[in-house]
C-alpha cells in the first residue's frame, strides 16, 4: 500500500490521543498501544480483558484475516504486559470507562 494514509487521525485516534502523542506524553503512547491491542483483538473476534482466553489453536480456527488481528493483539498485549508501564497504563485504562474519544470517534 505505498498510499496508504499512515496518519495518527487516519489510525482512528481522536484530536485528544493526537495531542497527547504529539507533546511526548509517554503515557498516551502507552494508553493508545493498549487501545491498538484491545482494537485488533476485537477485529479478531476477541477483547482485551479475555487476552488469557486466547490460545494458538483458537488463533489457528479463525479464519485468516480475523487470526491476524488476533495473533498480532496478543503480540501486542504480551509486549506491553512485560513492562511496568504498560501494566500501569494497562491498569489506567480499565479503571476508567472507554469514552469515545478513545475510541477515536
Amino acid at each position: 500500500m505505498p498510499n496508504a494514509d499512515t496518519t495518527p487521525a487516519a489510525a482512528g485516534l481522536g484530536p485528544a490521543s493526537i495531542a497527547a502523542l504529539q507533546s511526548g506524553d509517554q503515557a498516551a503512547v502507552y494508553r493508545v498501544l493498549w487501545l491498538l491491542a484491545g482494537n485488533w483483538l476485537e477485529r479478531g473476534g476477541s477483547f482485551l480483558k479475555a487476552r488469557h482466553t486466547i490460545s494458538a489453536s483458537m488463533i489457528a480456527g479463525r479464519a485468516p484475516t480475523q487470526a491476524a488481528f488476533l495473533a498480532a493483539g496478543c503480540d501486542l498485549y504480551d509486549l506491553l504486559a512485560q513492562i511496568p508501564q504498560g501494566r500501569q497504563a494497562l491498569h489506567d485504562l480499565l479503571a476508567k470507562p472507554v469514552t469515545q474519544e478513545a475510541k477515536g470517534e
